[in-house]
């Protein structure tokens, strides 16, 4: 019984993704935004995860340029939708990483762009799989034995790409992955 319920919980998760992808395809440039503010964005996520993901090490780092700014760090955008990309790429830098501490930082660019990093400890990106990840139902080739369905990361593209923004995934030198994102400012 207990085998069934966790399957029908995983067919759940992916029929929500799905949906969630499927709605994002519909909607055309007109989503719903308001200006919003990123150190505040960031930090709900942070809460989030460790809501969700009580024991896991999360360092949550806002650079001091960002922290010097006389008035909040503005974007424009859908909270919801921002929300759940940021929590698309913690959480999983916390499945991946396997209980490894994951780092969260917001800076501001010279071009005048927030910038999102997520940085974890886990298996990392088998190189050259950066792109092809991003498509629906694509996982990547080293994660046969991680639970999920390759719908995630397509979603937090399109999301992400809905603001003018830009996701960029990498795998790291010393091991694991740097998931950055950059959405311009709202001035």
């Amino acid at each position: 019984m207990s085998q069934a319920v966790r399957e029908l919980d995983k067919l759940t998760a992916l029929s929500n993704g799905l949906l969630q992808l499927a709605q994002l395809d519909n909607v055309q440039i007109q989503i719903d935004k308001q200006p919003l503010d990123v150190v505040e964005l960031v930090l709900e996520v942070a809460d989030l995860l460790g809501q969700q993901k009580p024991g896991q090490t999360l360092s949550v780092n806002v650079s001091q340029d960002v922290l010097e700014q006389s008035t909040p760090v503005l974007i424009l955008g859908n909270p919801y939708l921002l929300r759940t990309a940021l929590y698309n790429l913690l959480d999983n830098a916390v499945k991946y990483s396997q209980g490894q501490p994951v780092s969260f930082s917001l800076e501001i660019t010279q071009d005048q762009q927030a910038h999102i990093r997520i940085l974890d400890q886990g298996i990392g990106l088998t190189p050259g799989e950066e792109e092809r990840i991003l498509q629906p139902l694509v996982r990547g080739s080293n994660v046969q034995r991680i639970e999920g369905f390759g719908v995630g990361l397509t979603l937090t593209h399109r999301i992400v790409l809905l603001h003018q923004g830009q996701l960029t995934l990498s795998p790291r030198e010393s091991g694991g992955t740097c998931a950055e994102v950059q959405l311009p400012l709202y001035s």
